[in-house]
């Protein structure tokens, strides 16, 4: 789905910067005027928002906290969408890392599937505390 989000994006004009832990997945985004990051750090260096869409928690666990994983670029301003299939446990336990960065997290699940992300026609549930809650 995430690659249907993205080519979505590239469609409608917006600069999008595209990551993958298998490159070769992003380059028929490339060859459409996506630019490619080579890992999740430079991603997030250079957004200020990163949608994440990936398999499963260890591949959230991967974009976020490896030793090049995007928490080190994060900064205040930094907004990270997660729409990826996991536990609310992970979503918050990134959300609570971001905020500790002065950036932070919403939980972003998408109806629609694969059809809707190719489509443009996703429906986004979304998660998070009020801004008057934060600290």
């Amino acid at each position: 789905m995430g690659s249907r989000m993205a080519r979505n994006l590239l469609r409608k004009g917006f600069p999008t910067t595209v990551w993958n832990r298998t490159p070769e997945r992003c380059e028929s985004l490339v060859k459409e005027g996506a630019r490619a990051a080579g890992t999740p750090f430079e991603l997030a260096e250079h957004a200020d928002v990163v949608v994440a869409c990936v398999a499963d928690p260890p591949a959230v666990e991967r974009l976020v906290f490896a030793e090049d994983g995007l928490l080190g670029a994060a900064r205040p301003g930094f907004r990270y969408l997660e729409c990826s299939t996991v536990s609310p446990e992970t979503t918050r336990r990134v959300q609570a890392a971001l905020r500790e960065r002065g950036a932070d997290a919403l939980e972003a699940l998408a109806t629609g599937s694969k059809n809707g992300a190719e489509n443009g026609t996703l429906l986004f549930m979304t998660g998070g505390d009020p801004p008057s809650t934060r600290s």
